[in-house]
């Protein structure tokens, strides 16, 4: 009977455990969504026709214009890094077929000396 007793609040103090992390999760989530919702209504307040031309939407539209210029220039400076990269090896693989040419070349007239002596 003892054995059964344990048992019983063994489960019971997992199901309070499980139910106080729950409900911790949706705590969290509630003011995640709350902070969410608030940026929302901010940006859709800033946004707006009346809006759009105050200093307040200006200033608030400034490090996102920022954080984009800045995000271009990564992009491009990463597609320049691609270009450059893929430039040096066709040169690399035009520089190889042109090697190996020569060594063809340099083999077809070395088989007629070959042959004569």
């Amino acid at each position: 009977m003892g054995y059964k007793r344990t048992e019983d609040q063994a489960a019971l103090l997992a199901a309070t455990a499980a139910m106080h992390r729950r409900v911790r999760e949706l705590a969290q989530a509630s003011v995640r969504k709350g902070e969410t919702l608030k940026n929302i209504e901010r940006t859709v307040f800033l946004y707006s026709a009346q809006m759009r031309s105050t200093p307040a939407a200006q200033e608030s539209r400034a490090p996102t214009a920022a954080r984009t210029v800045a995000d271009m220039e990564e992009e491009d400076e990463k597609a320049r890094v691609r270009r450059d990269r893929l430039a040096s090896e066709r040169a690399r693989a035009a520089a190889e077929a042109r090697r190996v040419r020569v060594i063809e070349d340099a083999a077809a007239q070395a088989e007629p000396r070959r042959a004569a002596t």
